[in-house]
């Protein structure tokens, strides 16, 4: 097992644990990370640029949904994790890299409006997909997040469950995808944009031999 512990940050010194990639980011008193500025794809890495197979596990805390995360470029708000993350990729003649592809997959949460938030798994390139109907999720509510990446032989399955603190978790995957593409190795990236959040610490486990 590998634990992220946000309070293990000496001060100022969080990519000491971590690796912050855009945006601000601030360790709060009751050792959560949380968004310092909401806004576009605020990132942070965490884990081994060499893992395929694990499971992870953390709570969050949405405190925050933006309006400004609707618009053509910018799609719609989210909370996510990128899978066998490798860094930014080039897509266009934009400097730096944006592009989060190639890439295992994604998964998280999706508003696709401020009453409307669903769990969705991606392959990569966003194919296939697999996402939920609309879930409750009341602002300043603890929930928790798991998600399971295995590679297998038809290819990567990324798997997703999330329930309210207090509650047990559920016994089944509740959106789960595979994807005939690569299984790639890399960190995840944990994604918040257009999203303000408090994110607890991350509990990994690895899998297979």
């Amino acid at each position: 097992p590998y634990e992220v512990v946000w309070a293990d940050a000496a001060e100022g010194s969080l990519n000491d644990i971590a690796q912050v990639v855009d945006g601000k980011w601030t360790v709060q008193e009751d050792g959560t990370l949380r968004t310092i500025e909401i806004g576009y794809d605020r990132v942070v890495a965490v884990g081994d640029q060499r893992w395929t197979d694990y499971e992870m596990e953390f709570p969050v805390v949405i405190h925050e949904v933006s309006e400004e995360g609707y618009s053509p470029i910018d799609l719609r708000p989210n909370m996510t994790l990128t899978v066998g993350w490798s860094g930014h990729h080039i897509n266009d003649d934009t400097q730096p890299p944006w592009y989060y592809w190639p890439s295992t997959g994604i998964a998280g949460l999706h508003w696709e409006t401020l009453d409307d938030v669903r769990m969705k798994v991606e392959g990569n390139g966003g194919i296939p997909s697999e996402s939920t109907g609309a879930i409750g999720l009341p602002l300043d509510t603890k929930i928790w997040l798991r998600v399971r990446v295995e590679a297998l032989e038809e290819g990567p399955r990324i798997s997703m469950k999330a329930w309210a603190d207090g509650s047990e978790a559920p016994s089944d995957w509740v959106v789960s995808v595979i994807d005939d593409d690569d299984t790639f190795t890399g960190s995840v990236a944990i994604v918040a944009h257009h999203v303000d959040v408090s994110i607890g610490n991350v509990k990994f486990e690895l899998l297979g031999p």
